[in-house]
């Protein structure tokens, strides 16, 4: 992984944007400890996203949906769907 770049958003946060070694590009947004601490909802929020994100990652990768469904410990039925909405 590579960091192609570093930013500040409007709102004061750190974006990165990083080069995986298959070469699909993330972004990352660096937000404050002290701001997750206030809505846990926000938090748990963000934790399942970072999970879907990794999930339709792996299966872009060619990853099986059990084998996605194993690694990231989510429901199979999630990994479906997932997978489901990346088809045209």
């Amino acid at each position: 992984m590579r960091c192609l770049s570093t930013r500040r958003t409007p709102e004061g946060f750190l974006r990165r944007r990083y080069e995986l070694a298959d070469g699909s590009r993330v972004s990352t947004i660096e937000v404050p400890v002290d701001i997750w601490a206030r809505n846990p909802r926000t938090a748990l929020r963000a934790h399942i996203a970072s999970r879907q994100a990794q999930g339709v990652q792996m299966l872009r990768s060619g990853a099986a949906l059990k084998v996605v469904a194993h690694d990231l410990d989510v429901p199979y039925e999630s990994v479906r769907r997932w997978a489901a909405a990346l088809k045209p």
